[in-house]
């Protein structure tokens, strides 16, 4: 079992092994062709594995408290910034509904600014993503602007919302 990095009664995120890529590759290519929309992009093996060796990322993943399933995974990034600005790059779950998402949204943030001292933490999101935009906001995250049709997917153009939560807002 890999260490525990934070966790409630509900989830607890561990530190990603290489023998956690298989299932964390697997929930990202659901994530990839949910309803022929991209909601996660694909990395490939090598890539998630530099993430796991890279200082300035963390990547963790998402455990049911009273399961050794891994149900989903996440990705941190600037973690060795100046700025104190970390980014949540991704955040991918197996299973939607199920509370899953705001219980990790929020374990998420108390890791960023109590125990890695962040001042603000950032995410972009598709705009077609509603149920995250919807999850973020009633988190405490603010709309800070749009990157308009900056994705291309299956030759059409997306725009990402970016949005941020500052420590004085947690």
């Amino acid at each position: 079992m890999t260490k525990v990095v934070i966790e409630d009664e509900t989830i607890r995120l561990c530190y990603t092994t290489e023998g956690d890529i298989d299932d964390v590759l697997s929930i990202e290519e659901v994530q990839h062709d949910h309803q022929k929309r991209r909601y996660v992009y694909l990395w490939s093996r090598e890539r998630h594995l530099k993430s796991i060796e890279m200082k300035d990322e963390l990547h963790l993943i998402i455990r049911a408290s009273n399961s050794t399933e891994i149900i989903g995974y996440v990705i941190l990034s600037g973690l060795e910034g100046k700025d104190d600005v970390i980014s949540l790059d991704r955040i991918a779950l197996k299973h939607k509904g199920k509370g899953y998402g705001r219980k990790c949204v929020r374990l998420i943030k108390e890791l960023c600014f109590n125990k890695l001292n962040c001042n603000r933490l950032w995410l972009d999101v598709f705009e077609y993503n509603e149920r995250a935009i919807k999850l973020y906001i009633s988190e405490g995250f603010t709309h800070e602007g749009t990157l308009r049709k900056c994705k291309k997917h299956n030759n059409q153009y997306y725009s990402l919302n970016i949005m941020s939560i500052l420590r004085e807002e947690y």
